[in-house]
């Protein structure tokens, strides 16, 4: 994670316990993202993942109004 912070966001630092911290977050997130993505394909009868597959997981796990 620090590794692709870096030359991103040169100017700024970031302590190892707190990039932890965010890379266990984005872990959890794409976890719950892969699970939702298959539950859609799934209950569609379906064997294809769609860009409209991960664009309806996202809005179920990350409402409107949440930025």
């Amino acid at each position: 994670m620090i590794g692709i912070l870096g030359p991103v966001f040169a100017e700024f630092q970031i302590v190892r316990p707190s990039a932890q911290l965010l890379e266990d977050a984005l872990d959890d997130l794409m976890e719950r993202l892969a699970k939702e993505c298959k539950h859609l394909v799934q209950s569609n009868e379906r064997a294809t993942l769609t860009a409209r597959d991960v664009e309806a997981a996202v809005r179920l796990l990350i409402p409107p109004g949440n930025d």
